[in-house]
């Protein structure tokens, strides 16, 4: 059994893991911060690091997503 699929059968994350996942939202967080209150000139460059934040994250969900079916021996539906 895989560790993926133990996660899917006991449905818990441990809290370390919760808590690093909850740490990543401090970037993307502290930068619309910026965006909304901080100041007009702050607001472009913080823009588009929240972009480049978000796209940075995505793409690494969407690896490790594609390194879990690549390990899988069930079909892909």
């Amino acid at each position: 059994m895989t560790h993926h699929f133990a996660y899917i059968q006991s449905g818990s994350i441990s809290s370390s893991a919760r808590w690093l996942g909850l740490a990543g939202l401090i970037p993307q967080a502290a930068l619309a911060i910026i965006v909304v209150a901080g100041p007009s000139s702050a607001s472009p460059l913080a823009s588009g690091l929240a972009l480049f934040y978000a796209a940075l994250i995505l793409s690494f969900i969407g690896g490790a997503w594609w390194g879990l079916v690549s390990r899988s021996s069930a079909p892909v539906r």
